[in-house]
């Protein structure tokens, strides 16, 4: 099937970002007197967004989230985020799916003006029709971002697929009605589970737009 709009997820599907993700939620937990993270812990921050992560995951209490969340974010962005390694494959995947005239979106619970500024810095900004991420004031669910791709473009669940690399980009997709592709070389969705549970997946960036 030939898609209108193909969105991705950013963090394991592009780019394997999860050294300087890791490195500043131990950062914000030193500052805020939580102690050292262990990695095992780490991983589940790349299933949600920023404040549900400080909040549930390390702990941060309410009254403390948003000074938390500019720790972080600051830590991130002066810290090397710039540095996050896109996946071999991803410019020639992107190139070949843009160069068919098929629109190209993201959708990313990292914070929005964060992706805006990646996407620039990899020099992908003149391949994407979209890209919204995730803002902590509102906390909007994978699901209400894919949406909001769907409407820039005014393309159609029917017409669209999401790529991404975990269960929550995968609920998002069927929660929206659109097809999925699992980016199965990303964090979360191992070529085994992919094909034990009927997921479609893709084993590099160069298999996805077939």
């Amino acid at each position: 099937m030939r898609y209108e709009l193909v969105i991705f997820d950013m963090d394991g599907t592009l780019a394997d970002t999860s050294p300087c993700i890791f490195e500043s939620y131990r950062h914000t937990a030193r500052e805020f007197g939580k102690g050292d993270c262990p990695e095992e812990l780490l991983k589940r921050t790349l299933e949600n967004s920023l404040t549900s992560n400080l909040r549930d995951i390390l702990c941060i209490p309410e009254y403390q989230l948003q000074s938390a969340a500019d720790c972080c974010l600051d830590y991130y962005v002066n810290n090397g985020y710039r540095a996050a390694r896109l996946y071999d494959g991803v410019r020639e995947a992107l190139e070949e799916i843009h160069g068919r005239g098929q629109m190209i979106g993201l959708a990313t619970l990292s914070h929005h003006d964060m992706a805006v500024e990646m996407v620039e810095a990899w020099g992908l900004t003149p391949k994407f029709h979209t890209v919204h991420g995730s803002d902590p004031d509102d906390g909007s669910p994978k699901s209400e971002l894919i949406e909001r791709c769907m409407a820039d473009t005014g393309v159609g669940p029917g017409d669209t697929v999401m790529v991404g690399d975990s269960m929550g980009d995968y609920r998002a997709a069927v929660h929206c009605g659109v097809d999925f592709i699992a980016a199965s070389y990303g964090f979360n969705l191992p070529p085994e589970f992919c094909s034990e549970n009927g997921i479609p997946s893709a084993a590099s960036p160069l298999d996805i737009p077939g």
